[in-house]
């Protein structure tokens, strides 16, 4: 299995992403973080 190693632009995208769904969506944004970090 690989090793996806996250650089730190990634994460801050992803961030914003979470940020953006969370406006709408809690549980959603909660959801989409704890799988991906």
């Amino acid at each position: 299995m690989a090793e996806v190693i996250w650089t730190s632009s990634a994460l801050d995208d992803l961030n914003d992403i979470a940020e953006y769904i969370a406006l709408s969506n809690i549980p959603a944004a909660k959801i989409l973080t704890q799988k991906n970090i």
